[in-house]
């Protein structure tokens, strides 16, 4: 098991250090293989097979109504 000394300090550059990062790429590096391999890849589409032209327009009408309250509420917001 890999201990840090007590001289070790923030920003320190010692060897424990590296094999610390190396270990954490490495580590890193598994998780992405791995996702890579044994996820299936989608578009940002797959799942909004739902999705159609009402959708978008009750979408942007959202979008627009919460971008007019927040440009009425938010001068009244930051002078309390």
């Amino acid at each position: 098991m890999l201990l840090l000394n007590s001289h070790c300090s923030v920003g320190c550059q010692c060897d424990n250090i590296r094999r610390i990062d190396n270990t954490y790429q490495h580590i890193l590096q598994a998780f992405h293989t791995a996702d890579r391999y044994h996820n299936p890849a989608t578009t940002g589409t797959f799942f909004k097979s739902y999705w159609d032209e009402k959708m978008a327009e009750l979408k942007r009408q959202s979008i627009d109504t919460h971008q007019q309250r927040v440009a009425v509420l938010a001068p009244v917001l930051y002078t309390l």
